[in-house]
């Protein structure tokens, strides 16, 4: 009995730890329909057109060619993305500021 509420206590924090994990960038929340949100979302929609197209990538999703020019794409619209996760990431120019 102990094992089980131990498991289940287990998986409801992996549970909330990977939902907090999809919904922050930075500590910042991520809401669905933000202005980040907004910009991503035409960003990816821009960029899953081209990666579709034969002289960037390829029209079948699950090819290899495809993923990697949409992960290009996106890294010229200004995001970066390792996986799982995509981050904005400031573009050509653009200064950061040290804290």
């Amino acid at each position: 009995m102990k094992a089980a509420f131990a498991s289940l206590l287990l998986a409801a924090v992996l549970a909330q730890s990977a939902d907090a994990a999809t919904l922050t960038y930075g500590g910042v929340p991520i809401v669905e329909g933000s202005d980040m949100d907004l910009r991503f979302q035409a960003a990816r929609e821009f960029c899953m057109v081209e990666a579709s197209t034969p002289l960037r990538g390829t029209p079948r999703t699950e090819n290899f060619y495809y993923r990697i020019s949409l992960k290009s794409c996106l890294y010229r619209q200004g995001y970066f993305g390792d996986g799982s996760y995509v981050y904005p990431v400031p573009l050509y120019g653009q200064p950061t500021v040290a804290r």
